[in-house]
């Protein structure tokens, strides 16, 4: 996450995969929040992006961590 922060993108991405969809869902939850603040979203759609936004996020993490175990098991990497 430093180094997404700091810029350094392809570094980040070498580092841990997940890091930029960690920063991007907190991204778009602090986003729903602030338009949820000015009356620009509805309780209900917001609380249907956050149910959306779980699922996927979900998804990516086990996603990365199955990926993550095969190449560990990979013979010869």
């Amino acid at each position: 996450m430093l180094a997404l922060f700091a810029g350094r993108v392809s570094e980040s991405w070498q580092i841990q995969r997940a890091g930029i969809a960690v920063a991007a869902y907190f991204l778009a939850l602090a986003i729903l929040a602030l338009l949820e603040t000015l009356a620009r979203v509805g309780p209900h759609a917001a609380a249907r992006f956050r149910w959306s936004a779980n699922r996927y996020f979900a998804v990516i993490l086990i996603a990365n961590w199955l990926c993550r175990i095969v190449i560990v098991h990979i013979p010869g990497t």
